[in-house]
């Protein structure tokens, strides 16, 4: 009697708990085909919370995503800020150490890349936490700092609550659809301190009763492997950059229950070859830092986003802005977007993303599909180096472009073809790589830097 009491209070949970589907045995995550309880993460995090120093912020950089989950609870218990840079490198966490005057890190390589204040986190479980012991978290206290990637400037965080986190499980589970037919094990090539990463890779263990798969895969074999190693139904998050590779490769991929995609547009040919290559349909995802994810569509099904139950778009100046009364406030969107009502909409482009050459407008993000289009290239960027206040200063537009074996001037021909001249890129930089970050985004200060250091004697 007691065990079915139990088992109906954890279908029927407090949404301020830790872990409101709450079962001992429950898997939570998965390391090297071993299996690890939600028993034995509780235990994890309350021992963790112990070990955490009296500081007030707590930079997490664990690439183990149990870890990372560990130290994300542990701070959580304590009323701790957890803060997610962009990246780990040295002189990113220089920088944001320097924002939080209290600060202390947290990670699990071998050693610390900072000399400040840190604890190692190395967690393979053992031990079991009873439901008793589940501590409860405060809805509306600030729980993380994420970092933006830095794509269209400098890095800027942005707080998250515990409430807004539950608010996206809640959608996440109504839009995608039951985890236990789905999306029960996650196996996730994004970040965890990424948003959309730790939306979509992190929260559904905690908030949805997932499993995670614990490494972040990034080759088709080693995204295999990890599928192949956690139980079914499999999801996989990840990009489309990735999504492209995985095509690509001649793996073979266990079954899938569902893919989830985001941090750029998915191209409707794309997503139709990786349904058709990995035998499962695409989630696709559309926000940003600030918002946290905000609208979602079934790729091939849907050509308009739907905006989540809990968030509205309203009209700001000649743009648009989400707006959910879980937001401090409302957070503009950087994109253009045609909509006829608040909750469905057509992405256009980026507000920055558009540019006016001799009083002709376009758009830089369709030129890059067009570029990506031509055949022989492998990847390839369109950007407007020269930015200036003095109308009479024309952009020259520029393409950075990985092509093994194709000209500067095939690639311009086919820009002829398609575009208005004023649109053809004046130089055609070609590189053996371009520098993008963990998700795919191409930090705008790299970029520029790669095309400044780049020979202006090429194309």
């Amino acid at each position: 009697m007691l065990g079915e009491i139990v088992s109906r209070r954890s279908r029927v949970p407090s949404m301020n708990e830790l872990l409101p589907v709450f079962e001992e045995d429950r898997a939570i995550a998965w390391r090297n085909g071993i299996r690890l309880t939600q028993g034995e993460f509780l235990a994890d995090v309350l021992q963790m919370a112990d070990r955490l120093p009296n500081v007030g912020c707590v930079i997490n950089i664990c690439e183990d995503r149990y870890n990372f989950l560990v130290a994300l609870g542990a701070a959580a218990v304590r009323g701790r800020i957890s803060v997610l840079p962009h990246t780990a490198a040295p002189g990113a966490l220089a920088q944001v150490s320097a924002q939080y005057p209290e600060i202390h890190l947290v990670y699990d390589a071998s050693e610390p890349p900072v000399t400040i204040s840190a604890t190692a986190v190395r967690c393979s479980g053992g031990r079991k936490a009873r439901r008793n012991a589940l501590p409860s978290v405060a809805p509306d206290l600030p729980l993380i700092h994420a970092f933006t990637s830095g794509s269209t400037g400098t890095p800027q965080a942005s707080t998250k609550t515990w409430r807004a986190l539950t608010a996206g499980s809640r959608q996440l589970a109504k839009r995608a659809g039951d985890p236990e037919r789905g999306w029960r094990s996650i196996v996730s090539t994004v970040p965890s301190g990424h948003s959309y990463g730790l939306e979509f890779g992190i929260v559904p263990a905690l908030l949805n009763g997932c499993a995670i798969h614990c490494s972040r895969p990034l080759l088709p074999a080693e995204v295999g492997s990890a599928l192949d190693s956690v139980s079914t139904p499999r999801c996989l998050v990840t990009t489309p950059l990735h999504l492209k590779a995985l095509i690509a490769s001649s793996m073979r991929f266990p079954p899938l229950g569902l893919i989830v995609s985001a941090t750029a547009p998915l191209p409707i040919e794309l997503a139709r070859q990786a349904e058709e290559r990995l035998g499962a349909r695409i989630f696709e995802i559309y926000g940003c830092t600030e918002s946290g994810y905000a609208a979602t569509r079934w790729t091939t099904r849907d050509g308009d986003w739907l905006v989540r139950d809990d968030m509205r778009l309203e009209a700001v100046g000649e743009g648009h802005a989400i707006v959910a009364d879980f937001l401090p406030e409302p957070v503009v969107l950087s994109d253009v977007i045609e909509t006829s009502d608040c909750r469905t909409f057509r992405l256009v482009g980026r507000s920055a993303d558009m540019v006016n050459i001799a009083g002709k407008r376009a758009s830089l993000s369709g030129m890059c599909r067009l570029l990506n289009d031509i055949e022989g290239v492998e990847d390839g960027v369109v950007i407007a180096p020269e930015i200036s206040n003095d109308d009479t200063k024309v952009q020259r537009l520029v393409a950075v472009v990985v092509a093994p074996g194709v000209s500067a001037d095939a690639i311009r021909d086919a820009f002829r073809r398609s575009v208005d001249p004023v649109f053809v890129p004046r130089r055609i930089v070609l590189v053996d790589k371009l520098p993008r970050n963990e998700t795919g985004k191409l930090p705008m200060d790299k970029l520029r830097d790669m095309v400044s250091r780049t020979s202006k004697g090429q194309a």
